[in-house]
């Protein structure tokens, strides 16, 4: 009747190469977002956490706070920074439809 709470199969620190490429990933996603921009998501000096969940969603976790980005696919490819989910969350709520096209 209830869903059971999602639990990550695996969470680990990203290393060096991991931070670089993950912001590479997120430049070449967002290119309308200046360094400066990139800097405020995942700041350069910040630890980097990397949750993988059993459906291959990964999540980026900086410094133990709030997730900052989503992988969807685990592969790079979809990655979404949190407010984007929560939007579209809201959205539905409120109006019942997808809001996907809206972005």
């Amino acid at each position: 009747m209830f869903k059971k709470p999602v639990e990550a199969k695996l969470s680990q620190r990203s290393s060096g190469a991991d931070k670089k490429k993950l912001r590479r990933t997120a430049k070449d996603r967002f290119p309308l977002a200046s360094d400066a921009n990139i800097d405020e998501i995942l700041p350069p000096k910040a630890e980097i956490t990397a949750a993988k969940y059993s459906n291959k969603v990964h999540v980026y976790v900086i410094e133990g706070g709030l997730p900052m980005l989503f992988d969807i696919d685990g592969q790079g490819t979809e990655i979404y920074p949190t407010g984007i989910l929560y939007m579209n969350l809201l959205l539905f709520l409120l109006f019942n439809h997808d809001c996907d096209d809206a972005l």
